[in-house]
């Protein structure tokens, strides 16, 4: 390449940097008003479910604390645990029905960016076929 077409590229890039077209990675900036704001994390399986079934999402806040969790027809779901990361929620093994989640205050361990929030549920409902799931955990962020 000629010396004075590197010239003109070196100039073209310099004229676009500071356009602002061109450079580092712009990280997003911190937003404080996000800080306390509700959030809707959704857990919604794609099919019919039988037995015992893991639901996984991930929260795309920096931090975020589930504060309560909805379920539609919560009788007919059995939650067997409930993980943040690899950390189980429950002080005990054991299931707990879903109707009394429902009812349940929450407060949580914190959900950072790529973790997982895991629920582990069971279909106890009487049909054979089995149901979609549909829940949401909804929390603010911390």
């Amino acid at each position: 390449m000629k010396l004075s077409a590197l010239k003109e590229r070196l100039r073209w890039f310099v004229d676009k940097v500071r356009e602002g077209l061109v450079g580092p990675p712009r990280y997003p900036k911190f937003h404080p008003e996000r800080v306390e704001q509700t959030f809707i994390l959704p857990l919604s399986s794609n099919r019919r479910l039988l037995g015992t079934n893991q639901l996984i999402a991930r929260p795309q806040v920096s931090a975020f604390r589930v504060e309560s969790i909805d379920i539609r027809n919560p009788e007919r779901w059995i939650i067997e645990d409930i993980y943040i990361g690899n950390c189980s929620q429950f002080a005990s093994s054991g299931p707990i029905p879903g109707e009394a989640l429902v009812k349940m205050k929450l407060k949580l361990e914190t959900v950072q960016t790529a973790m997982d929030f895991r629920m582990v549920v069971r279909y106890a409902g009487s049909d054979e076929d089995g149901e979609r799931f549909y829940a949401s955990a909804v929390g603010k962020g911390v």
